[in-house]
């Protein structure tokens, strides 16, 4: 079970994503049978020296991916890394060490063809920094850094890029150490406070949220994200910040049954906003959420319950109109889920488990990619310090023609596969096809008897599963 660090003898303790990682606590949880229709490789492992724990998602520019990693590296202070596509190699481009940073937590984000990110901790006041990767001088600088009650500290959400400005969120500091949202104006080079929250406190007549950790989205022309905590019951809120009154307030509270306390950033599809929560919901293992940007409602669409995954801290992706994403436990092996949730039915399937080996506990959300999605888990792998994961969509499964049966003298089969593209490797002996089997190329006779099996091989996919038809011939 997913456990918070909440209120403590009227304390609260702060969340960042480090310590929240800490907090995991994995129960054993019920076994499900895995859907077919996705391949989950392994591309990298995290080995202290090129990184550990890597918390935030990957992005994709020109091809390689780019991500951070919350410790490991020369200082142990955190990385930031580059996954190459073409050499299906990891390496290390820049080690935080303090004074640029501790502990990167978040996605990177690309503008101009530099890298722009944020750490939890370190820099002059150790608040935590903004930082800029030159992708041409392959040098990293602060450009930016957080000092507390001032401009907030622990920036554990993120950047966005809003007209040509930096916006993000800092799960402590401002005014009364609740969080804050924040500016950074790349013209100006300054970091400034545009709003900061303040809970039920009663020196402000309009109470709001605490401890935004999550990032923000844009949609028309406002942001929106979420706080930890705060609103009625202390569940946490979704909150919007109106750029032109310069105000920010709570659009919806949680209360348990749709959720507790989110981590993830929101999701825009459709004009409504979607996200998870790593607790709350009927079993109290986290819900699948959406907010009815019409009706003004925050509802649960799915509650995860063990057996669909459990405790989710993953921003949602949109892929074709469904969303996709992660939870940290459950699985067959009690290592996290990659699922899907379709929109149309309201229906969620697991689509990948993770098994320790192949990584643990993914944080992080997903991107996609050409098609196949990518991400990061926290901890497994060979050294247990997390991997760099592909998840591929397999090439759908031949139909044979005709099907399993007793037939006189011959009969004539083809195969077909939906894949366009599709190179199709048959075999007559009932040994599963390779790559290098026969490739089908039209119909054929079979007139012994013969189990034929094929199997569909396809740019960017896995290959799909073996289809078999079992045929008996007399004369």
């Amino acid at each position: 079970m997913f456990k918070l660090h909440r209120r403590a003898q009227g304390r609260r303790q702060s969340t960042s994503r480090s310590r929240r990682r800490r907090a995991v606590v994995f129960e054993p949880l019920e076994s499900r049978a895995l859907l077919t229709g996705y391949t989950l490789s392994t591309l990298a492992t995290f080995h202290e020296i090129n990184g550990a724990l890597p918390q935030a998602g990957l992005i994709d520019v020109g091809g390689n991916l780019y991500g951070t990693t919350a410790s490991g590296g020369s200082a142990n202070d955190g990385t930031l890394f580059e996954y190459n596509t073409s050499t299906k190699s990891e390496s290390v481009i820049a080690t935080f060490h303090g004074s640029n940073g501790i502990e990167p937590n978040t996605s990177l984000i690309d503008v101009g063809g530099n890298l722009y990110g944020t750490t939890d901790h370190g820099g002059s006041d150790n608040g935590g920094t903004l930082f800029e990767y030159n992708t041409s001088t392959k040098s990293e600088s602060v450009i930016g850094t957080f000092n507390g009650l001032g401009n907030g500290s622990t920036p554990s959400g993120g950047l966005i890029d809003v007209g040509g400005n930096f916006y993000g969120t800092t799960a402590l500091g401002g005014t009364v150490n609740e969080g804050t949202v924040f500016e950074y104006n790349t013209s100006e080079k300054s970091l400034s406070t545009i709003a900061f929250f303040h809970g039920n406190d009663r020196s402000y007549p309009i109470p709001n949220g605490i401890e935004p950790n999550a990032g923000l989205i844009d949609v028309g022309g406002n942001l929106y994200g979420t706080t930890v905590f705060g609103g009625p019951l202390d569940d946490g809120t979704v909150f919007e910040y109106n750029f032109s009154t310069r105000l920010e307030s709570t659009i919806a509270p949680f209360n348990g049954s749709n959720g507790v306390a989110p981590l993830a950033d929101l999701t825009n599809l459709g004009g409504n906003l979607y996200g998870t929560t790593p607790d709350g919901g009927s079993a109290g293992l986290g819900t699948l959420f959406e907010y009815n940007s019409t009706t003004k409602t925050l509802s649960p669409l799915v509650n995860f319950n063990g057996s669909n995954g459990a405790t989710p801290a993953a921003k949602l992706i949109d892929v074709g109109g469904n969303l996709y994403g992660t939870t940290t436990g459950a699985g067959s092996d009690n290592n996290g889920t990659v699922f899907e949730f379709n929109i149309s039915t309201n229906e969620l399937s697991t689509i990948a488990t993770f098994n320790g080996g192949n990584g643990a506990g993914p944080f992080a959300g997903l991107i996609d990619v050409d098609g196949d999605l990518y991400g990061t888990t926290q901890t497994g792998g060979f050294a247990n310090d997390g991997t760099v994961f592909e998840l591929s969509q397999d090439a759908a499964t031949p139909a044979i023609s005709p099907g399993n049966g007793t037939y006189s003298g011959s009969v004539t089969v083809t195969i077909a596969d939906a894949t366009a593209g599709a190179s199709i490797r048959f075999t007559t002996n009932g040994s599963t096809p390779t790559s290098t089997s026969t490739l089908y190329t039209g119909p054929f006779t079979v007139s012994d008897n013969e189990t034929v099996k094929a199997v569909a091989f396809a740019t960017r996919y896995a290959p799909s599963a073996a289809a078999s038809v079992a045929y008996t011939i007399h004369a």
